[in-house]
């Protein structure tokens, strides 16, 4: 009897979830452009779950990015963003913490991220030690 054989099923590279209070948590598994991409993905379908309550202007988007993994594709993550954030239509407030683990990064993704953002999105970024105190700062009062 031969035995099947069975397709891989690649793994997810970013995982989605959700908190309490409406917190999108996007999790990286490993650093790679497939992540990215995949991160990229999970935000358009989220902004397209949400659009009426967005358009009616009732909430506001909170994402926790967890990059602990490690740092992924600078410059590719920054065209990918440019590319979502362009796709997504209206001026929808945003709250997003991202949690990494290179204070190095850190500084530079603060400055890199003006290139990116909306004028209505808020951004706080958390060192890898921060988990909580993110989602803290993404928690409605």
């Amino acid at each position: 009897m031969a035995m099947q054989k069975l397709d891989h099923i690649p793994q997810p590279t970013c995982i989605r979830t959700m908190l309490p209070g409406n917190i999108h948590v996007l999790t990286y598994t490993e650093v790679s452009r497939r992540a990215v991409d995949e991160l990229a993905q999970h935000i358009l379908d989220i902004y397209h779950e949400n659009q009426a309550e967005l358009a009616k202007g009732e909430t506001i988007l909170s994402f926790l990015i967890d990059s602990r993994v490690g740092s992924q594709p600078i410059k590719y993550t920054l065209s990918r963003m440019r590319q979502t954030v362009g796709r997504i239509e209206g001026d929808h407030g945003t709250q997003i913490a991202i949690i990494l683990s290179d204070n190095l990064m850190m500084n530079m993704l603060r400055t890199l991220s003006n290139q990116v953002m909306r004028r209505s999105d808020v951004l706080h970024i958390f060192g890898a030690d921060e988990y909580e105190a993110a989602i803290a700062w993404l928690r409605p009062d």
